[in-house]
């Protein structure tokens, strides 16, 4: 996988959980800007499909499955 698939451990396809907060996703972009790297996840929450940029900070491997 090359460096724009993955990055800190993350790749896209993963699945993820969002650290605080119940909800599971999984990688769906990885991005590289002037502010450093981003990662894009996607979840449904309340019965709509969600997409958020986030820093790998404020997510974990998923404890439910690594693929």
């Amino acid at each position: 996988m090359n460096d724009i698939q993955s990055f800190q451990g993350f790749h896209v396809g993963q699945r993820v959980e969002v650290i605080d907060q119940d909800i599971s996703a999984r990688v769906d972009a990885v991005m590289f800007d002037v502010n450093g790297f981003k990662i894009r996840i996607r979840y449904w929450y309340d019965n709509m499909r969600h997409t958020e940029w986030v820093a790998p900070d404020e997510i974990r491997v998923s404890r439910k499955a690594t693929t």
